[in-house]
């Protein structure tokens, strides 16, 4: 499994370096409505899954080749590793954070880099099922 994460639009992509984290989330997506007694009801639609990935540091000339793709907006088609292998699917992708700007080996860098992208895609469930 590669913990490299790849981000591409129009032809254009940006491999990012090896990652030190990844963590795996999301978020319950509803339909919250409010009947006239004032009772709130909610319906489940699905989970919205999302990545979090980071890395110590990534060079200069690669975040700003993302930070160019990143100015198209839209979603973006990430690749990126999962347990049980790679997975390509539609997310956002905010700009990322950044902390300290420096140079290694004459090399200008970027240290403590974080992105968190979104999928596009809520996973509806059956009904019963639990995300897991």
């Amino acid at each position: 499994m590669a913990n490299e994460i790849t981000i591409a639009k129009g032809g254009v992509s940006v491999t990012m370096p090896l990652v030190r984290a990844i963590t795996y989330g999301g978020d319950v997506v509803v339909k919250e409505t409010t009947m006239a007694s004032g009772k709130v009801v909610r319906d489940v639609i699905g989970f919205r899954p999302n990545v979090r990935a980071d890395w110590d540091w990534v060079p200069a000339d690669t975040i700003k080749a993302l930070n160019s793709l990143l100015q198209q907006g839209g979603f973006f088609q990430v690749t990126h590793p999962t347990p049980n292998g790679e997975k390509t699917e539609s997310m956002t992708v905010p700009f990322p954070n950044m902390e300290v700007f420096a140079y290694r080996n004459g090399v200008p860098i970027w240290h403590n880099i974080s992105l968190t992208m979104t999928a596009q895609e809520v996973i509806r469930r059956a009904a019963g099922q639990q995300y897991v």
